[in-house]
């Protein structure tokens, strides 16, 4: 195998040396900077919020296994060479904490646990009856590899799933799906309990505005564990004070940290977490990158790659 360059901002470096250490015994791991002289000698590197211009001065990189399902920081440097590959982390432990974290909050809405919440701080007693999740549908913006673990995880509880995507899904069992800007609307419209898992790109900036917030049920509820770009708080916001959204549980922003002054902060219906839906653990995956560039060795094959023409 080849060997690995190894950089993790904020992170336990020797943590990681050695879950790659027990992934494979061995795997030639190398801590930044200590990568090496030799550029010319062919390397893996395994990142997680590179410092600018670090990918382009180390030629040798083959290909480059990011930290993270999300690669808005690699992508955010206009160094990083144009043709080098990029897989994004789609490990057991990434998706398990994923599907977690929307099951929880779907079962915060369903619950109507952002009043019960205001209510208690209130010290006001309403016995709000909880809605059957037979009776209500979840929607899904974005079905990849993480949304199909969310939705399998709610099936437990008996939601009904609905998706939207850019392309068509194969037929599944209890699931409906939709695809293309011409479905949104329709989808929207039929959606109580909205996830949005989507990926930031340019066609998903501000995707969730006044015009589509205003295509959910009155009532509806908005989640987002995907890219703080894709939603507008301003307009989450106004929909809230105006009745038309009961509440929304999220954990990404288009400013991270959230900013002390950002009047999400105050407002009662909606539940904020700190980008903790999904975090990437050591054991889990070191197994998922070492099994990749082994995989790739013996096939040439990679999964999840990024495909730029696409944006995700």
């Amino acid at each position: 195998m080849l060997p690995i360059l190894l950089y993790m901002d904020r992170h336990d470096q020797s943590a990681w040396v050695k879950a790659f250490k027990s992934a494979c015994p061995e795997a030639d791991v190398r801590v930044y900077p200590d990568w090496g002289d030799d550029k010319n000698e062919p390397c893996y590197a395994f990142l997680w919020k590179p410092k600018r211009g670090m990918v382009a001065d180390h030629p040798n990189i083959k290909i480059v296994f990011y930290g993270g399902a999300g690669i808005d920081h690699l992508l955010a440097d206009p160094t990083l060479p144009a043709d080098i590959p990029i897989v994004r982390l789609s490990d057991d432990g990434l998706k398990s904490g994923m599907a977690d974290w929307v099951a929880m909050s779907v079962m915060l809405h369903n619950r109507q646990m952002p009043q019960v919440l205001a209510n208690q701080r209130r010290k006001h007693w309403d016995q709000i009856v909880p809605i059957l999740p037979q009776s209500q549908t979840v929607g899904f913006m974005g079905y990849g590899a993480l949304g199909k673990v969310c939705a399998e995880r709610l099936k437990i509880f008996g939601f009904n799933i609905n998706t939207w995507s850019n392309s068509l899904k194969a037929k599944e069992f209890g699931v409906k799906h939709h695809y293309g800007p011409e479905c949104l609307k329709e989808f929207l419209s039929k959606t109580d309990i909205l996830v949005s898992l989507l990926p930031a790109t340019t066609d998903t900036d501000d995707l969730l505005n006044a015009d589509t917030l205003a295509c959910l049920p009155r009532g509806a509820s908005v989640i987002n564990a995907g890219r703080g770009n894709v939603l507008d708080t301003t307009a989450l916001l106004d929909a809230i004070e105006r009745g038309h959204i009961a509440g929304a549980s999220l954990d990404v922003f288009k400013t991270e940290p959230l900013p002390t002054d950002d009047p999400l902060w105050a407002c009662e219906r909606v539940i904020l977490t700190p980008h903790i839906s999904a975090t990437t653990r050591h054991e889990t995956a070191a197994n998922h990158v070492i099994k990749s560039m082994r995989d790739y060795e013996a096939t040439g094959k990679l999964m999840n790659l990024y495909v730029r023409e696409r944006g995700y």
